[in-house]
């Protein structure tokens, strides 16, 4: 090894998105550096890079966005929602339609309760469709339950 070769480290950095910290591997570092780039940290972990169409990954590869949202706000009710396993189901107001939901999709929340009124957008996954941005529709109101 050469003296004027860079010396690579897994790294610790927080995400500006998420602020979620993520390790910046020494894999993706020589990847850049076999690409011709000049090894900088990346701003975002690689879950928000992801998400964001508009990045490049490692190695100036232009990957297709692996997700896509429809923004356009859906409401709908919680059919149930797993505190333990930090994912349940949403069913779409006006129709049968069931959509997945993580924890990690809540908005100001860290839970829903089932019967629970939410509004949300929904993002196309390669494993279907997912609820995103899912905020109540009123904190204050607890569900009702029907007898």
């Amino acid at each position: 090894m050469s003296t004027d070769q860079e010396r690579f480290a897994d790294k610790m950095l927080q995400c500006r998105d998420c602020e979620a910290q993520f390790i910046f591997t020494v894999s993706e570092q020589r990847e850049m550096t076999e690409s011709g780039q000049p090894v900088s940290d990346p701003e975002l972990c690689p879950n928000c890079r992801q998400k964001s169409p508009a990045t490049t990954a490692v190695g100036d590869r232009q990957e297709s966005p692996a997700t896509t949202v429809d923004s356009e706000r859906q409401r709908g009710k919680v059919k149930w929602f797993s505190r333990q396993r930090g994912y349940g189901f949403i069913i779409v107001e006006g129709s049968e339609e069931e959509i997945f939901v993580h924890r990690t999709a809540l908005e100001g929340v860290y839970s829903l309760m089932e019967g629970q009124e939410v509004e949300f957008e929904i993002e196309t996954t390669p494993k279907g469709p997912e609820a995103v941005r899912v905020s109540p529709l009123r904190a204050d109101a607890m569900p009702r339950t029907e007898y």
